[in-house]
């Protein structure tokens, strides 16, 4: 049986700003994963520093990992929508 532990998941925006903060009970192998989670789902984040107490443990960069789902560009909304369309369909 795997150990859980609690950590804080701390969102920071470029000027390291927290935009959100998220506290999960989790297994030490989940962590990395529930981060790269939340920099899909938070555009706004550019780093998430993962806490265990008052410790920090880790700070995963975004280094690429794109949000999901797309933040949509108003100006294109009609095709961003076809394009869900033809992926759904796919």
């Amino acid at each position: 049986m795997a150990y859980v532990e609690t950590f804080t998941f701390v969102c920071l925006a470029p000027k390291q700003e927290a935009t959100h903060v998220d506290i999960q009970t989790l297994t030490r192998d989940a962590v990395r994963a529930h981060a790269f989670g939340l920099l899909r789902e938070h555009a706004s984040a550019e780093t998430i520093e993962v806490w265990r107490e008052d410790a920090i443990v880790a700070a995963i960069d975004r280094d690429g990992v794109r949000t999901w789902p797309p933040v949509l560009d108003p100006s294109r909304t009609t095709m961003a929508a076809d394009e869900t369309r033809q992926d759904q369909s796919s």
